[in-house]
């Protein structure tokens, strides 16, 4: 090896080994800028398991969310405690309700205030309570709560819940409102006879005032089933809740014959499932239709309210029992009629009566359908000719729509989505397979015209 080259070795070397140095820090820096966030997100993670014990929180549930005045109630708490709070407090409170209080199922019956923490025994997980809800026909809802504190009085976690407590008064019976009465009477253990919607697919959907009596966790909804007139002057409807909430006070309107439409005293809760069948008695009317009305101040939030409308044609007694004023009588066959045909649009789950709609509106018809006849009518079927679409077969043909009694009477309500453009005679005609032995056929068609603009 030459002089030049050992002199120069030294030099090489170190070059070399700071370059290395150089090449590790870099590496190092690349490591701390790529991993150092992930490290520190783990260690943020395991925080968070650590306070997961309290962020789970208290939990709670109840032996009953809806309940009756006067009905006792266990409610149940469980907390997971860290092993570093030990020792600590559990504490009831609930929201205050009008006319609602809440007592302790103990031979005192203790009273808890709202709004104010009652101390729960320690070693206890459940308590026994009696709702007292000190309003008839009233219903309320409110929030219970129960909290974990530790020795300092802090809160560390908590859980709460909403029941709802009805007090049911009695039914109001024989309550006179102008000429006509109306008593009831609770059908709940009965068997109520249902009329079911006809839905279609396609552009258009069919639905009418009456569904079926399911219960379901929607809202409250009240519904009309089976509205009938039994003679020449007393019209029995069924009214039912059919959606998943109780219905807390509510009221209806009815029209008399010849007289301005009344308004229903004030009627009790219905709870999800139960029915009442109301009977209306008039004196002295002549032939016409009786509209029914539920829930007319929209005082329930309702799941639907499509069915809240019902008519029923009634002969009446024309001023004598024994003459009535009749068109038919009780020996005729089904006679089924068409009426109130109107057109319109759909605003939600509302029909808006307007014969002049635009096209990004959802086109909607409306009618009625009442069997005038002495005879039920068996199943039949309607049709909707020249529907508001352009081409050539744009006719719409029903499903099956379930039998009508003598006087009974069914609200249909079709949509169109989407329609055309265009001005259209549509035309609906009842019976449309000529299923039904009628005494008439002359009212099964009546016809409007829609305008869509675009």
């Amino acid at each position: 090896m030459s002089e030049k080259t050992q002199k120069f070795r030294p030099i090489i070397l170190k070059s070399l080994f700071i370059l290395m140095i150089l090449v590790i820090i870099v590496l190092l820096a690349f490591a701390i800028i790529r991993f150092i966030p992930f490290i520190f997100s783990s260690f943020a993670s395991a925080g968070n398991a650590l306070k997961s014990p309290f962020e789970k929180g208290l939990e709670i549930k109840l032996s009953e969310n809806d309940l009756d005045s006067e009905e006792s109630f266990r409610l149940y708490w469980e907390y997971s405690k860290s092993s570093e709070i030990e020792d600590g407090s559990f504490n009831l409170q609930y929201d205050c309700a009008p006319n609602l209080k809440l007592h302790v199922a103990n031979t005192d019956k203790t009273e808890l205030l709202c709004d104010t923490d009652y101390k729960l025994n320690k070693g206890d997980r459940y308590i026994d309570l009696i709702s007292v809800l000190d309003k008839k026909n009233s219903y309320t809802e409110s929030e219970i709560k129960v909290s974990f504190l530790d020795k300092a009085g802090s809160e560390i976690s908590f859980g709460s819940l909403v029941f709802s407590v009805t007090n049911e008064g009695d039914v109001p019976i024989n309550d006179l409102s102008g000429s006509a009465s109306i008593s009831s009477q609770n059908v709940s253990d009965q068997n109520t006879e249902n009329d079911s919607n006809s839905n279609d697919s396609s552009k258009n959907t069919t639905t009418t005032t009456q569904t079926n009596n399911t219960v379901s966790t929607a809202p409250a909804d009240l519904s009309i089933i089976n509205m009938r007139a039994v003679n020449d002057t007393q019209v029995v409807f069924d009214v039912s809740n059919i959606g998943g909430r109780p219905t807390g006070n509510w009221n209806f309107t009815y029209t008399i014959p010849g007289e301005n439409a009344e308004t229903s005293p004030i009627q009790p809760n219905l709870n999800p499932g139960n029915t009442i069948r109301y009977t209306l008695t008039f004196d002295d009317i002549d032939s016409a239709d009786v509209v029914v009305y539920l829930d007319p101040n929209d005082l329930i939030n309702e799941n639907s309210e499509t069915n809240n409308l019902r008519t029923v044609f009634i002969r009446g007694d024309g001023g004598n029992s024994n003459n009535s004023d009749n068109s038919y009588n009780r020996n005729d066959d089904a006679d089924l009629e068409i009426r109130n045909l109107e057109v319109g649009y759909m605003s939600g789950s509302r029909f808006r009566e307007d014969d002049d709609i635009d096209d990004n509106e959802d086109a909607a018809i409306r009618f009625e359908v009442v069997n005038r006849g002495g005879e039920s009518t068996g199943s039949w079927r309607f049709e909707i000719e020249e529907t508001p679409y352009d081409g050539s077969n744009n006719d719409y043909r029903s499903n099956r729509q379930d039998s009508l009694r003598p006087g009974e009477s069914r609200i249909i309500t079709v949509e169109f989505e989407n329609p055309d453009e265009g001005r259209y005679d549509i035309e609906v005609t009842v019976d449309s397979d000529d299923d039904v032995d009628e005494e008439d056929e002359r009212n099964n068609n009546e016809s409007e015209t829609l305008r869509v603009r675009s």
